[in-house]
């Protein structure tokens, strides 16, 4: 395990190493009083899991102020917490607004560390394209393993990342990763 400093949401922030495995958690939409959507819950609920299989040192909710209060992340810590997940591993990223953003801001918290990504499978291919963008040999995980969701929630999200991917891919070459 790293060692570091105390945050103010009291989780330890850490220097990472390059053997150390890091979960990072894509945050999502937090509702009128603090209630987590279904995707937050989903995503949280499946990096918990993967956290207490074991090999995982850390996890990194991410996920910066939405529409609703609080951050994404620091709902996401609460949920961890309650599904298992030692405070103490959990190091918050509570800035990110953007894929490109969290992977930014990722990288800055962890450096080398190896990272796997937990998000929906719409949203994987993106991830993985940001966090390639910033070094990081990346592993995706599919918080949705048992897809349920109603048809058109899920073509929406997929028509979203349609657009979004080649945007993202523009960007990487152009040079424009830092935002």
């Amino acid at each position: 395990m790293s060692t570091g400093a105390i945050t103010s949401s009291g989780c330890r922030r850490s220097t990472i190493s390059t053997s150390e495995h890091v979960l990072v958690v894509m945050g999502a939409a937090v509702w009128t009083g603090g209630v987590p959507s279904p995707a937050l819950r989903r995503r949280c609920a499946a990096a918990a899991r993967l956290y207490l299989r074991g090999g995982i040192d850390s996890v990194v909710p991410s996920g910066g102020m939405g529409v609703h209060p609080p951050s994404e992340a620091d709902v996401m810590t609460r949920l961890l917490i309650a599904d298992g997940v030692p405070e103490a591993d959990i190091l918050p990223e509570d800035q990110a607004r953007t894929t490109m953003e969290t992977a930014l801001l990722v990288t800055a918290l962890v450096g080398p560390a190896r990272i796997t990504v937990v998000s929906d499978a719409y949203h994987l291919p993106r991830c993985w394209l940001a966090f390639r963008a910033h070094g990081h040999r990346v592993a995706l995980f599919d918080a949705d393993a048992a897809p349920r969701r109603k048809w058109r929630i899920t073509a929406r999200a997929w028509s979203r990342e349609a657009v979004a991917l080649p945007y993202y891919a523009v960007r990487i070459l152009m040079g424009r990763i830092d935002r």
